[in-house]
């Protein structure tokens, strides 16, 4: 045994890492034994114990973490070791060891706790021709209401209101309340890439287990921005699927009572159902003004292409899927079916 643990404990790190991964997949059978143990036990207490402590921290705390992780990777090249330790392979293994650990602690293991639309036995599939084009035109029409009523000062600007975020966030606390998912702690959301490097890579809003923050990408104009907020805002406090993100920011916006984020949910929903904004071939009649916003926002993500963007939406894929998300990046496009799905349920 002696001469066992003698080989072993070297790989302490990357061993316990690995038994988090196994774990995870233990975990993915009991999903209620997960949302009590998990989500709502060490999951909040991570959460309520990071925004306790670096709710202030005036900078992402992300960006304090890569800092030092540089710090102290130069230093032990400094000393012919990296972090400290030799051979460098070992390190690299207990390092990656050390990072799943962490993910999954502090955050990984709600992809095995109950998704939103299992917590509501609402059943997502396909929608027909004829409910497809019922949502159609009820998003379209509840748009135009919401638009005339609405202050459109900041529908084309990147420099919304520091209170719009706090507003979001409440909505989405609120919203994810009436459906029994607990709010522990105070999510931190850092409003960064006022270039849009973000954007380019492909990235246009992105939940750090790591540092516990929500990053949305500030170089997105508001009709888009305070959707993506809402989107990372779900994932902070535990849900996993992107299209429930989406659903649950759809809801947040559409019951926050204030009419520019309910145009913005009601817009990004109607953007689902109809052709592509580019499709000159298209006949379908959508208001002047709806249409307008669609080209400016077409215009401004034009701006941002990238050759990069295709490999990031290849790499999410490819970790959602290892995360057990059957979908992979076409979770994102569910949002029309959620809805429909979580009303045909109320209807029951």
């Amino acid at each position: 045994m002696k001469s066992i643990n003698k080989y072993l404990s070297p790989f302490a790190p990357f061993l316990l890492g690995l038994g988090c991964l196994a774990l995870a997949q233990i975990l993915s059978y009991f999903p209620e034994f997960t949302e009590e143990y998990y989500r709502n036990g060490l999951f909040a207490i991570f959460r309520w114990v990071r925004d306790g402590l670096f709710s202030l921290v005036p900078i992402p705390l992300m960006l304090v973490i890569l800092l030092l992780g540089l710090f102290l990777l130069f230093r032990g090249w400094a000393r012919k070791r990296i972090f400290m330790q030799r051979p460098w392979w070992r390190t690299l293994l207990n390092t990656i060891g050390m990072l799943l650990t962490w993910f999954y602690i502090s955050w990984g293991w709600n992809y095995s706790a109950p998704g939103l639309m299992d917590k509501l036995n609402a059943e997502v599939k396909a929608l027909d021709q004829e409910t497809y084009e019922a949502l159609r035109t009820e998003s379209l029409a509840r748009a135009s209401l919401h638009r005339a009523i609405s202050d459109t000062t900041y529908f084309h600007t990147k420099d919304i209101p520091a209170g719009d975020v706090t507003s979001i966030h409440s909505a989405v606390r609120e919203y994810l309340n009436t459906v029994d998912v607990e709010t522990p702690g105070n999510v931190a959301m850092r409003r960064i890439s006022k270039s849009g490097w973000m954007r380019k890579i492909g990235v246009a809003g992105i939940y750090m287990p790591f540092s516990g923050e929500g990053h949305a990408d500030a170089s997105y104009l508001g009709l888009r921005e305070w959707f993506i907020l809402a989107h990372e805002y779900a994932h902070g406090y535990g849900i996993t699927d992107e299209g429930e993100c989406n659903y649950i920011a759809f809801m947040s916006l559409t019951e926050s009572g204030v009419h520019r984020f309910q145009y913005a949910a009601w817009l990004e929903l109607a953007e689902h159902l109809l052709p592509h904004v580019a499709d000159t071939t298209a006949t379908l009649e959508v208001a002047p003004e709806i249409q307008r916003d669609r080209n400016i926002l077409f215009e401004d993500a034009m701006r941002y292409r990238s050759g990069m963007q295709s490999i990031a939406l290849a790499s999410n894929n490819l970790y959602l899927l290892s995360q057990g998300v059957k979908e992979g990046v076409a979770s994102y496009d569910l949002l029309p079916e959620m809805v429909v799905a979580a009303r045909n349920r109320e209807e029951r």
